[in-house]
C-alpha cells in the first residue's frame, strides 16, 4: 500500500512539474520586451514642464522599474514631487509585448484614478529603434501627444512629450522633458 501511495505521489509531482514547464515555455517572454528593459531599476528624475501660459516649471521624480509576470510584462512606477516637496503626479505603466498583437502599453493616473492607453494602432504604434522609441497618446478627443524615449545609456535616458491639438498637423515640441540618472539597478 506505501509503494503505490509513494508511486501516484511522484507520478502527481511528475505531471504537475511536466504542466509547469509546458506552461513556462508558452510564457516565455518576448524578446521586443528588452526594448524597454533600460528602465529596470531606479532613476532620478529631473523635469521641464511648460505650462499654458508658456511658463516654464522644473520639479524631481522617481521613476521605478521592474520585471512582472514571471518576465512577461514591465512596470514602471513614476513619482513627481513640486519644490515644496508635494506629490503631483503618480501612477504607473504596464508594458508587454505579444508577438501577434503587438504592444500593449497602459498608464494608469493614481491620483485621478484613471488609465490612459499608450501607442494605441489608430496612432501608429510603438516605433523602436536603435537610437529611439516613440509612441503616441490621446491626452483628450482633439489633443495628441508623442512620446520619444532618446539617448538612452545604461545610466541615463532622455524622455520628450510634444504635443499636437490639430490632427498632428503641428507639434509644440519638448512641453514636457525628463533628464533620468539611474540610482540604482
Amino acid at each position: 500500500m506505501f509503494v503505490r501511495k509513494l508511486i501516484i505521489c511522484y507520478l502527481f509531482v511528475l505531471m504537475n512539474y511536466y504542466a509547469i514547464g509546458q506552461n513556462s515555455k508558452a510564457m516565455k517572454p518576448h524578446e521586443k520586451l528588452d526594448a524597454f528593459a533600460f528602465i529596470i531599476g531606479q532613476w532620478d528624475c529631473d523635469i521641464n514642464f511648460t505650462d499654458e501660459e508658456n511658463k516654464s516649471i522644473r520639479n524631481k521624480a522617481i521613476w521605478t522599474g521592474r520585471y512582472i509576470l514571471n518576465g512577461n510584462a514591465i512596470e514602471d512606477e513614476y513619482r513627481e514631487t513640486n519644490k515644496k516637496g508635494e506629490l503631483i503626479r503618480l501612477g504607473l505603466n504596464i508594458r508587454s509585448y505579444h508577438p501577434k498583437k503587438g504592444w500593449t502599453m497602459k498608464w494608469f493616473d493614481v491620483l485621478n484614478s484613471t488609465w490612459l492607453d499608450l501607442g494605441p494602432k489608430e496612432l501608429g504604434g510603438v516605433i523602436v529603434d536603435d537610437s529611439k522609441i516613440i509612441f503616441k497618446h490621446y491626452a483628450d478627443q482633439r489633443i495628441i501627444v508623442r512620446i520619444t524615449f532618446y539617448d538612452i545609456t545604461q545610466n541615463s535616458f532622455s524622455w520628450k512629450a510634444d504635443v499636437s491639438n490639430d490632427d498632428e498637423k503641428t507639434w509644440q515640441e519638448k512641453v514636457f522633458t525628463i533628464e533620468a540618472k539611474r540610482i540604482q539597478k
